[in-house]
């Protein structure tokens, strides 16, 4: 019996220290966009995984398959979750952590990193995707400060449904399609010029030209 707990002790042990290095490992949070369906999250993890090799991906899935109007109360809902998530890691992990985000998903990004900006708490590193935010919007200025590697910009000229989306709250090129005011050494912003296509909002296309960018990068 005390030799069994002795063991059941050491492998107690060893399963401690097993959660320790998983969780001090490198991670990336995608935040997906607006009515983003379980098959094209699978398919943007596997683009993922290419970008980030070695990395955990996890889905920060949110309630985004429902009217407009109300994705936008879920994502903000979905920014306050996830800002308590990040702040309450211990450091050494969430400076390990990458945060990408597609359409909505990237207005959450950008509210996650103003959010730690302020907090002086820093990830590792950022992806906008098709953002639905001003061009000097400035949360992107003070986010900034909160990423130690590098923050991109993905940006689609030819995204007509975010241009067309945006129209109705905002007059001029979201982030998303013209790309930002924004200039800084860690920041660095790829607009790829395409043909007005509804099409060119899926967050797949997005991925793809991100692992073009990051490779060009490196």
């Amino acid at each position: 019996m005390l030799y069994s707990l002795s063991v059941m002790k050491k492998y107690m042990f060893l399963f401690t220290v097993v959660l320790s290095i998983a969780a001090s490992g490198k991670e990336v949070f995608f935040v997906p966009g607006w009515r983003t369906g379980n098959s094209s999250r699978a398919g943007c993890v596997r683009i993922m995984r290419d970008i980030y090799p070695g990395y955990d991906i996890t889905v920060k899935s949110w309630n985004s398959r429902v009217a407009l109007t109300d994705a936008v109360k879920n994502a903000e809902f979905c920014a306050e979750q996830l800002k308590k998530e990040i702040t309450s890691m211990p450091e050494a992990r969430r400076r390990e952590l990458i945060l990408v985000g597609h359409s909505l998903g990237a207005a959450v990004v950008l509210d996650i990193l103003d959010h730690l900006a302020k907090s002086k708490m820093k990830i590792s590193g950022a992806a906008l995707l098709g953002t639905p935010a001003a061009a000097d919007d400035p949360r992107l200025a003070r986010g900034i400060e909160a990423v130690e590697k590098m923050c991109y910009n993905v940006a689609f000229s030819g995204d007509t449904l975010l241009q067309f989306l945006y129209s109705f709250t905002s007059s001029g090129k979201p982030m998303g399609v013209g790309g930002s005011n924004f200039k800084h050494p860690r920041f660095v912003e790829h607009i790829e010029k395409n043909e007005p296509d509804l099409t060119n909002h899926f967050a797949y296309k997005y991925l793809e030209v991100l692992d073009r960018v990051v490779d060009s990068v490196k």
